[in-house]
Formats: structure tokens, sequence, C-alpha cells
């Protein structure tokens, strides 16, 4: 099991996980947005990687506090293929975004799950990874993103 920082090769994985995730996508839109995000060094997505392929994916972003001094880092989507879970796999990318949050000098790294996981699973995984409820999110679109 490898953990390392995805690279566009990836694309057809990642989108299979983000799919599991909730979230279906086209190999050319992600590959697009994967681009993007490794050009920006605020950004990244690192991946879990066994002799099977991509089993799990993580993105990660930064942001500064502004009622506070110092930064955080977000965990924008975490997925683990649905036939690897209970194998530590979202643990080892949990400790991997922890020393990225840890080597772009945040504080914190934070989360939201979704409103449509319906499960506790996500829920209690977190809070066994050390993780508090801390917040309600609240979101509008603004405009209408593409169809997929």
């Amino acid at each position: 099991m490898e953990i390392r920082q995805a690279a566009t090769r990836d694309v057809k994985q990642i989108a299979q996980l983000l799919e599991q995730l909730g979230y279906p996508t086209t190999i050319e839109r992600l590959h697009q947005r994967i681009k993007v995000i490794e050009a920006h060094p605020n950004h990244d997505i690192f991946v879990c990687e066994t002799q099977e392929g991509i089993v799990g994916m993580i993105g990660l972003n930064t942001g500064l506090f502004y009622v506070q001094d110092g930064s955080y880092v977000q965990i924008s989507a975490l997925v683990v293929d649905q036939n690897h879970r209970g194998q530590g796999i979202g643990k080892k990318l949990l400790e991997e975004a922890e020393q990225w949050a840890d080597k772009k000098g945040a504080a914190v790294t934070t989360l939201n799950i979704d409103k449509h996981v319906e499960h506790r699973t996500p829920q209690q995984f977190y809070t066994k990874m050390g993780y508090e409820r801390e917040s309600i999110f609240f979101s509008k679109k603004l405009t209408e993103p593409p169809h997929e």
C-alpha cells in the first residue's frame, strides 16, 4: 500500500471513487480539475495505491482563518473503495493529510460530511480519528453547475 500524490494518469480510477461517494463526473472534466489542482500550491490530492490499483483518495486545500491567526486545511473529499473499507486505508489517507497540513503550517484540519451521506459510518470513523463535531454547514448555489 502506497500513499502518493495523484497524477492525471489516475483520473479514471479517481472518477470511479468519486462516483462511489455520490459525485459522478466525466473523465474529461475530472482530468481538467486535476490539472488545475496540480498547478495550485494550496491544493492537493493524494491516492492510496495497491496492487489492485487506486483504492482511496483524499482532496485537500488550505485556507486562512478570519477570527484567529493562522491557517487550516480543509479535507474536501475522502473516499475508500467500497471493496477495501476496514483495511486502514482511510486512516493512512488522513495521516497523510495531517502531515501535509503540518508542512503547510496549518493549525487545524477540517471537513464536512454531505447530507446525502445517510449512514453514520463516516461520522464514527472521523470521531475515532480524533475529529470533533463543531459546526453546522450551510451552502447556497449561486449558479447551476454544468451537467456531468
